[in-house]
């Protein structure tokens, strides 16, 4: 599909959780539709790479088998730019609850998967941290309230 079937005036907001919010960041960036696209949230996306993903990458045999790892590393995620000559609104959201093993690895604030510092940008309207998981964050009510409220007003409210 090559088109989008909207009204001159609509746009498509998008959210993304995780790897989900990267591949909105590499839309926004290589997109003839940019313009088409409205408001972002990402959710729980190491927008600036995953030291998980860093550490694990050293481990042959994990990025044999999880081949998304490589997207996942520091130098990958650094090529996702944004464009901030976009009308879009982007925001995001980090979890706090490190209840795995693997975030004990990982060190510093972080939701079990991805340290919050690597999901915030510069460039965001508006950020905020949840008292959740990785794996949890994004099926939370309170998660979806405050998506609701950016993708309506533009700000967590």
């Amino acid at each position: 599909m090559d088109t989008f079937h909207l009204k001159t005036d609509e746009k498509v907001h998008l959210i993304g959780h995780s790897t989900g919010g990267l591949v909105i960041r590499k839309l926004i960036a290589n997109s003839k539709y940019v313009h088409k696209i409205g408001r972002c949230v990402l959710i729980a996306s190491p927008n600036k790479g995953s030291r998980l993903a860093n550490i694990a990458g050293n481990i042959k045999p994990y990025v044999e088998i999880y081949k998304t790892l490589k997207s996942l590393r520091y130098e990958s995620v650094a090529k996702l730019n944004h464009n901030d000559e976009t009308d879009i609104e982007m925001a995001a959201i980090a979890g706090n609850h490190n209840n795995l093993l693997l975030g004990k690895l990982i060190g510093g604030v972080n939701d079990g998967r991805v340290e919050v510092e690597s999901v915030y940008l510069p460039h965001l309207k508006d950020f905020m941290i949840l008292p959740y998981g990785h794996k949890d964050i994004h099926h939370q009510p309170e998660t979806a309230r405050w998506v609701d409220a950016f993708l309506r007003t533009g700000k967590f409210q």
